[in-house]
């Protein structure tokens, strides 16, 4: 087929950092059938994916006029919408163009939490790209909402190619056994008590370390509280890792033990550890229930007792330790293949492009104001929350609800509070709740 016959596929994100930046870019250096164009809304921090399109004659715009966007759409067949609630994508959509298209929404967040992902936002869409199964289960949908979503909605993770990673060959136990993560280290991503979790794991076993690898800014916290209980020499925050590999084979165990209110959907570090054979516990919650099956190829925990007790037996069983981490190799790469995953990626776009074009308006969905698109991305529990917390005047009772808000909201990134009210410092309302609760 001659390029100029080619079904055109236009996908607009806020950035191309790091999974998302990977599945894009492999999607459209690979993918020989249709041809790819990448409209961004911010200048990239990071260009590595951004210089892998462009090397492979992908057209790559970044901050793209209204005149300039309009023309993307109406050149292009399918369009595809990357979504995680990004304050950026917010003002998009309450500006989107009023041009006849088709449009994918493909959520790289489960929306079960926050960001939410609402029944009505959905419903704008022709088609929608869910990351984790996880996602048709969302709990703020009713059953009706749910099976409706599910006509439209289908399976395609959000990876890219995973990297041949050299695989774990030593499984005999050596002093100390060495419990791994590598990863994001906020409180919002890791489990609040992590802390805690290692601690009660040290007194049991004390020939364990454990080895986070990300950056060491974001894990203050885990070092403080890590001295505050005298186990700092066991507590190892390493900083970025260049050679992911590498640090993957020193590592016995990969512990991930994630914040129950996180958003992730495809961890592809969790694929990674897998793909290195190595043995992964997981706690048994969202998205991670759908990634391993539980004593095969990893170990999910109903709680945080159950989880220290499978780090604590993994720990002494090299045995096991080989026999999860060598089902996880083979499993992982049949499960989560790159060139399965495209063909559903392919063929859904194909049923696209059977439906009729139409335009379609975000304004009633996300409001007029940057608050209102900030909370556009929160169910109703996270919204009453703050409303509660805006119209407190009750100074003992506004304390105590602050510390009842979820991590997620006081991260510096990741669609928090200060992160909307940067991007948008002349929103009042905003600029109270960053006062109020930093």
């Amino acid at each position: 087929m001659e390029e100029k016959d080619r079904i055109k596929i236009l996908h607009i994100t806020t950035h191309m950092g790091g999974g998302v930046g990977k599945v894009i870019s492999d999607l459209a250096v690979h993918d020989t059938q249709y041809t790819h164009s990448i409209l961004l809304l911010e200048e990239p921090e990071k260009k590595q994916f951004i210089d892998k399109c462009n090397k492979a004659g992908i057209n790559v715009k970044v901050n793209s006029s209204q005149t300039e966007t309009v023309c993307a759409l109406n050149n292009s067949d399918v369009v595809i919408l990357h979504w995680w609630h990004h304050p950026l994508m917010c003002k998009f959509l309450y500006h989107f163009p009023k041009c006849s298209i088709r449009l994918i929404l493909w959520s790289h967040v489960s929306g079960c939490t926050y960001p939410f992902l609402s029944y009505d936002f959905c419903t704008k869409f022709h088609k929608i790209f869910f990351t984790s199964q996880c996602s048709f289960q969302n709990k703020y949908w009713n059953t009706l909402q749910r099976k409706e979503i599910a006509k439209k909605a289908i399976l395609v993770y959000g990876l890219g190619q995973l990297s041949l990673l050299k695989k774990k060959q030593d499984y005999q136990t050596k002093n100390p056994v060495v419990v791994g993560y590598i990863g994001t280290l906020t409180k919002s991503k890791l489990h609040p008590e992590f802390v805690n979790i290692c601690y009660e794991i040290l007194q049991k076993n004390p020939q364990i370390k454990f080895v986070l690898i990300g950056d060491k800014k974001a894990g203050q916290w885990i070092e403080s509280q890590s001295r505050q209980r005298g186990i700092e020499k066991q507590v190892e925050l390493r900083g970025y890792c260049e050679n992911i590999n590498d640090c993957l084979l020193e590592f016995d165990i990969f512990g991930y033990p994630l914040n129950p209110y996180h958003f992730g959907t495809t961890e592809n570090s969790i694929l990674e550890a897998m793909a290195a054979a190595l043995p992964v516990v997981l706690i048994n919650q969202l998205t991670e229930q759908y990634i391993i099956e539980n004593g095969f190829d990893g170990l999910l925990s109903d709680d945080l007792e159950k989880y220290k007790e499978n780090i604590l037996t993994l720990a002494k069983h090299d045995t096991l330790r080989k026999y999860l981490g060598e089902n996880a190799s083979t499993n992982v790469h049949k499960k989560f293949d790159f060139e399965t995953n495209k063909q559903t990626f392919i063929k859904a776009v194909t049923e696209v492009m059977q439906l009729k074009t139409k335009v379609i308006c975000f304004q009633d969905i996300v409001g007029a104001t940057p608050f209102e698109w900030f909370t556009c991305g929160m169910h109703i529990d996270d919204k009453t929350f703050f409303q509660h917390f805006i119209y407190e005047k009750n100074a003992a009772q506004k304390k105590e609800q602050k510390t009842k808000c979820p991590e997620i909201f006081l991260e510096q990134t990741k669609s928090s509070v200060t992160h909307f009210s940067s991007v948008y410092p002349k929103d009042k309302t905003l600029k109270f709740l960053r006062e109020s609760l930093l």
